[in-house]
Formats: C-alpha cells, sequence, structure tokens
C-alpha cells in the first residue's frame, strides 16, 4: 500500500538526511568530475609525449589549450 505524505508531515530528522543526501551526491558529482578531468589529462600528456612527430604533439597540445588545460572544467 502506498500513502502520499506531505512535506509538513516529514520530521525534521527525515528532511535533514534527505539534504545531506543531496550534498553528498554532489560530492559524489564533484569527485567523479575531478576523476574524470585528470583522467584525460594524463591521456593527453602521455599522448604528447608519445606523438610521432613534432607537428602531432604541437596538434595535441592545441586541442589541451583549447580545453581550458586539456579536460573540461565544469
Amino acid at each position: 500500500m502506498i500513502t502520499s505524505i506531505s512535506k509538513g508531515s516529514i520530521s525534521k530528522r527525515h528532511r535533514t538526511t534527505t539534504e545531506g543526501n543531496h550534498h553528498m551526491s554532489r560530492l559524489g558529482k564533484a569527485i567523479r568530475s575531478h576523476r574524470e578531468i585528470n583522467r584525460t589529462n594524463r591521456e593527453l600528456a602521455r599522448a604528447i609525449s608519445n606523438a610521432a612527430t613534432p607537428a602531432m604533439r604541437d596538434e595535441l597540445i592545441m586541442v589541451a589549450q583549447r580545453n581550458n588545460g586539456f579536460g573540461p572544467r565544469t
């Protein structure tokens, strides 16, 4: 049986927990974003150092510069 609960009937503790989960969700997003940026930076740095020709290295450096220093900043 499913019942609807109005916001006024939810205890203060429950609301705080829900808000805490929201903050943890934002923290999780920030951590995932940071890891993704670092992964992209490492991959680009590796590609630059292993570039077959100086022209390819210069192209990769230009790509990195266009992306505000390697990865996307969100």
